[in-house]
């Protein structure tokens, strides 16, 4: 390992350099006013001369698989230095590194190609550290227009990161230009950012794109301090918090419990989702069972009118699957919550065999059939005569289900005739 690291970095700081001595050599290797401008650059404009070609090709750059195949195998983040060589560059030569590299850019997807854009992504957030909106009225000035195009897109995104209402005026002036989806990634970036800082940064965001579902952006990672309780109290309830109150759970279950029990009270079965939320954040660091214990010891917590929507909740955690659904069962303690949620896991037309492990797990035919009769109870209004399409889906499961927890034939009657509409 340590053999490929020191191979990558040498390649690096080989292609690197090669690209400064090659710039050097175009400049005629004087000092003065020619330094002064491989500094700062002159002026990229569509009618002015452009900077002589000093960045070697792909061929002539030996470095530079070396570079693709270092962040392949590492990531940008584990290539330190990497960044530190871009940040040795002038300005000047790290345009010219951004503009070489985009216009080289493969067209078709690769393990390369991926790399590449780490890279390209890397040297535009040092562009845009040093210029600032110079950086976007330079790139603007392109004459090759693919080139433009990605160059002044991957800048936005890095302004929308740093400084939203930039990035969000050059953003709407290239809405038409570049698309909704375009715009949409602008509004990530937007709000990736502000969370990275704090929860007034977001809020200030959420307002400045008021128009967008800045919601469903909401992927952090969130700044140590941010002030969760401050955002979702500011926010209606709903889907769109609920990325939020996970991640939050994840680093306070306890605040974020607290929060989201004042949230139920006051809003009822429209936040009941909070419980699936929670239960979501404690399961990515303490795994299932741990999880399982925190909802048996919380669930008796929620309003009984909010119960139904808290446990139909846990269906959105993710990918519901049977071991999370046996964790829980076998986690609950009061009959008649272990009795809902097992009813609330059979699905006639995908319920990826959590129906099946939830009665299972219950302790006797009696509270099976119980549960199955809740069920049969909520579908059996939409049965029809019972010769449609979705009838012959739910009669078919039901049949299986009854079929493998081998009830008796008298009990299997009296589900099917709970399937049958009043």
């Amino acid at each position: 390992m340590k053999e490929k690291v020191m191979i990558g970095l040498i390649g690096v700081a080989g292609f690197l350099a090669g690209m400064a001595a090659a710039r050097h050599f175009a400049a005629g290797g004087s000092g003065g006013s020619e330094a002064r401008q491989a500094e700062h650059g002159p002026r990229m404009g569509r009618g002015s001369e452009r900077p002589p070609a000093s960045f070697p090709s792909r061929s002539e750059a030996r470095g530079l698989p070396q570079m693709i195949r270092f962040i392949r195998l590492y990531g940008i983040s584990g290539s330190p230095e990497i960044v530190r060589e871009i940040e040795r560059l002038s300005t000047a030569e790290l345009r010219s590194l951004v503009e070489e590299l985009v216009a080289s850019r493969p067209r078709h997807y690769s393990e390369d190609s991926e790399a590449l854009d780490h890279l390209i992504r890397a040297a535009i957030k040092e562009w845009y550290r040093r210029e600032g909106e110079e950086a976007l009225r330079r790139a603007d000035e392109l004459e090759e227009e693919d080139t433009r195009r990605m160059i002044l897109s991957l800048l936005i995104n890095a302004a929308a990161y740093e400084n939203p209402e930039l990035g969000k005026q050059w953003a709407d002036r290239f809405r038409e230009e570049h698309g909704k989806d375009w715009y949409r990634f602008v509004v990530y970036e937007a709000v990736r950012g502000a969370v990275s800082r704090s929860a007034e940064d977001f809020l200030k965001v959420r307002e400045l794109f008021k128009d967008e579902a800045v919601e469903m952006s909401l992927q952090g990672p969130f700044a140590e301090d941010f002030d969760f309780r401050k955002v979702i109290a500011a926010m209606p309830t709903g889907h769109g918090v609920a990325g939020m109150v996970s991640r939050w759970a994840m680093k306070d279950p306890e605040a974020a419990w607290e929060t989201a029990k004042e949230v139920i009270g006051e809003h009822g079965e429209r936040a009941g989702n909070y419980v699936g939320n929670v239960f979501q954040g404690i399961a990515r660091v303490k795994g299932d069972d741990e999880a399982a214990k925190w909802l048996d010891g919380s669930i008796g917590e929620v309003p009984q009118e909010v119960r139904r929507m808290a446990f139909q909740s846990l269906w959105g955690v993710e990918m519901l699957m049977p071991e999370r659904s046996t964790a829980i069962m076998n986690a609950l303690s009061d009959r008649e919550d272990r009795v809902l949620f097992a009813s609330m896991l059979l699905n006639p037309h995908n319920d990826r065999g959590n129906g099946l492990a939830g009665l299972r797990a219950l302790d006797s035919d009696a509270t099976r059939v119980e549960a199955l009769m809740a069920t049969a109870a909520k579908l059996a209004p939409g049965m029809g005569s019972g010769v449609s399409e979705h009838a012959r889906t739910v009669q078919g499961y039901f049949d299986r289900t009854m079929e493998e927890l081998a009830l008796p034939a008298e009990t299997r009657d009296r589900v099917k005739a709970a399937l049958v509409p009043e």
